[in-house]
């Protein structure tokens, strides 16, 4: 019998994980992280006292109690901090939009689960990811599929996945909907079915990426943090006013920029060098190439000559047309077929054949 070590935060697709991974016929253990600071935790706690403070974990625990499996509850919030929280703050105070939970898949989810996995004498992990991993058998390759269902997919996050990491890992959720599986974990009698969906960042719950970033300075600098006002600055040189703090705007931002030229304006660049907010009209917004560096390729797929591809730009960004191939750096140029508003220093673009990634990467200013 095959052994799947199981990553479950208590919600409804983790719950549905483990029982379906049960109805397959493989033996589940359960594995919950503890990721985000608590209140009350000594240094080096223990699994008793992650459970008095983590309620993702305590029901967890609740879940697999009552489906008879094992279940252990790791304290990873110092890796968290140091790979996710640390470096998404960081990212955004030097300009950047970063995507956290693409970091999180990386180096915890994927990372240390994965080693944790070969500790436990586990076969696979199987996490909730409304993902799919398929085996062509003509290329002998391990590829990465969207969902199922469009509009849950998660693939985008996941692009980083390697065949070692794709062969070793199962996603049971792929060919579900959200809906089916709320209604699959009511029928079965888990109480998590009727939690509310999660949207935001897990650290952000009220998704005021600012606010959070203010508070995690403060408590780091001993309240020395002081994001400081600078010009707005049009793409022809001139100045229409002052921004709070470059850390209050995104890319492509167009309401609440504080000032009007009777015409819609729209953030294109934040230099920080300068502490200056570039703004331009919509077609000063436009992109129709962009750069990513720290490429993935989940099916090794060469990129050295062009390749016509589908480009997301961000998660929740619609699929473009374009064409990918790496420059003399190795990284790879994306030329869209038709100009793009939004493409963001920091953040993801993803690339699909059809419903396949075969590639990923940070965009970056060229």
């Amino acid at each position: 019998m095959k052994r799947v070590l199981c990553a479950m935060s208590g919600g409804v697709e983790r719950s549905k994980t483990a029982l379906l991974l049960l109805e397959q016929g493989y033996e589940v253990v359960g594995l919950t992280m503890v990721l985000t600071p608590q209140q009350g935790l000594p240094p080096n706690p223990t699994e008793e006292e992650l459970l008095k403070v983590s309620v993702e974990a305590c029901d967890a625990r609740k879940v697999t109690e009552r489906l008879g499996i094992e279940h252990h509850v790791v304290d990873y919030r110092a890796i968290f901090t140091e790979k996710v929280m640390d470096p998404f703050c960081d990212a955004y105070l030097s300009g950047l939009t970063p995507n956290p939970c693409i970091e999180c898949n990386k180096y915890l989810k994927f990372g240390v689960l994965h080693e944790l996995r070969k500790a436990l004498s586990c076969d696979f992990l199987a996490t909730g990811h409304y993902a799919q991993v398929v085996f062509n058998d003509n290329t002998q390759k391990f590829e990465l599929h969207k969902g199922v269902n469009p509009s849950k997919d998660q693939s985008y996050v996941l692009y980083h996945l390697d065949q070692e990491s794709l062969s070793h890992t199962l996603f049971p959720l792929g060919s579900y909907s959200k809906d089916q599986t709320r209604k699959f974990a009511a029928d079965a009698g888990f109480e998590v079915a009727e939690k509310p969906e999660s949207q935001d960042i897990c650290f952000v719950p009220c998704g005021d990426y600012a606010a959070f970033i203010e508070e995690w300075k403060n408590n780091e600098s001993h309240g020395a943090f002081d994001p400081q006002p600078g010009p707005i600055v049009d793409t022809q040189g001139n100045v229409l006013g002052k921004h709070r703090g470059l850390l209050y705007y995104t890319i492509g931002q167009r309401k609440g920029l504080g000032v009007a030229v009777g015409e819609p304006l729209f953030v294109i660049k934040k230099d920080v060098a300068t502490n200056t907010l570039l703004v331009g009209r919509s077609n000063d917004a436009n992109l129709f190439s962009i750069r990513a560096h720290s490429c993935s390729y989940p099916s090794e797929d060469s990129f050295s000559e062009p390749v016509s591809v589908q480009a997301k730009i961000n998660y929740r960004a619609r699929l473009r047309s374009a064409t990918a191939c790496l420059d003399d750096n190795n990284d790879l140029l994306i030329t869209f077929d038709e100009p793009v508003r939004g493409a963001a220093p920091g953040q993801a673009v993803v690339l699909y054949e059809g419903d396949r990634v075969v590639a990923g990467g940070t965009i970056f200013y060229s």
